[in-house]
This record gives structure tokens, sequence and C-alpha cells, in this order.
């Protein structure tokens, strides 16, 4: 969280999706204490166009946002839905995940520029974080685990971190692979979700 303004002075645009109430709160909270006494305004949908000039997507997925010097450095959401990500099945009491045309993957991917801050480093997509916690607490194919494990986040602090940014946005990566080709026909099954998070533990 320390590094947050870093990340603002690099023009990168923190979004928050809210999925409950308590979590829309607390993520108020948590960015009102990054600013600080940064000269930053709070805005609404109301409001938001008399300092900033936005994407017209924005009023319709976002209800707050943070605005310094016309230009927004945060905003969240309420009630996204979750995605369901490359998870291709469980089998063996091992998670399977696809092999795909990483190339092919990355250009149908619905999230290939939809970037996240995990523990201070930023991931090109969800499913790359995900992944991390995944493979700690459950069993997953080693070689896919391996290939999880391979991603290199990007630093706030590196001299290219721009044009890094600019290019896992439009760059498929390795990992893409593990992403099915077609994320609108790819439907995990409920009865697999439930082994994921009821209890489907890793071995020990």
């Amino acid at each position: 969280r320390q590094h947050i303004p870093e990340w603002w002075d690099n023009h990168i645009i923190l979004e928050v999706s809210a999925h409950t109430k308590s979590h829309f709160e607390k993520a108020q909270k948590d960015i009102e204490n990054i600013i600080g006494n940064k000269d930053i305004v709070k805005c609404t949908v109301d409001n938001v166009h008399e300092y900033a000039a936005i994407p017209a997507y924005y009023t319709e997925d976002y209800c707050v946002f943070y605005v310094q010097n016309g230009k927004v450095v945060s905003l969240i959401s309420k009630q996204y839905n979750f995605e369901k990500w490359g998870i291709k099945n469980i089998k063996e009491n091992t998670v399977k995940f696809h092999n795909s045309d990483p190339v092919l993957a990355h250009r149908n991917c619905p999230i290939n520029d939809c970037h996240y801050i995990y523990k201070g480093k930023l991931y090109k997509c969800g499913t790359i974080v995900g992944a991390q916690g995944l493979i700690e607490k459950y069993n997953v194919d080693k070689k896919s685990a391996k290939l999880w494990k391979r991603y290199k986040p990007l630093e706030h602090s590196q001299s290219d971190i721009e044009e890094q940014v600019q290019m896992i946005s439009t760059t498929p990566v390795a990992q893409c692979r593990l992403c099915p080709t077609n994320p609108k026909t790819h439907k995990i099954k409920d009865t697999d979700i439930k082994k994921i998070t009821q209890g489907y533990k890793k071995d020990n």
C-alpha cells in the first residue's frame, strides 16, 4: 500500500472492484488513508465531470472517483461479477489448466489489459494473481504450477515502468497458454468450483 502514490506518479490508475458493502467502505477508507494530505479530490458520478475528463464507461461501472490535477488516479465500483478464469477442471485431486495457443488466448481475453497490484507489485491480470495463492493451497498440475511461479511482476521503481505496462497490455505472456482461447464458451462446472472453495485442500 505504501507504494501506491509511486504507481500514481507513473500514471497507473488504481481501480477497485468492491463486491460487498463492507469492502466498498473499506476501499474508500484505505485509499483516503493513502492520500493523506495530497491534493486529491473525492468525487461521485454526479460531479466527477467538473474535475476530470473521463471515458463514458467510467460513470457506467464506477461510482467513486479520486482526481488529482484533472486526472483520475483511483476509482471504485460496486458489485462486479467474478470471472470464471483459467481453471479447466479438477481430476485425480489435481487442478488442471488449459494448454492453449497463448496468442489466441490473449487476443480473446476480456481482461488482457486489466492489471493487478498484489503485494506491492504489478501483475498482468487477476488470473496470474489468483494463481499465486492457488498453488500454495491446492494441488495444481506440476507443469502449470511451474509456469505460474515463473511469472515476474513489475516493480514501481523500474525506470521503464510506463513502457513495460504498455507492453503487457498488448502482448501475451507465457502464462496466457493456461487460459482458454474462448472465455465466452468456457464453463467450469459448479461442482469443480465447490471442490476449490469448500475444503479441497492441498495434500501435505
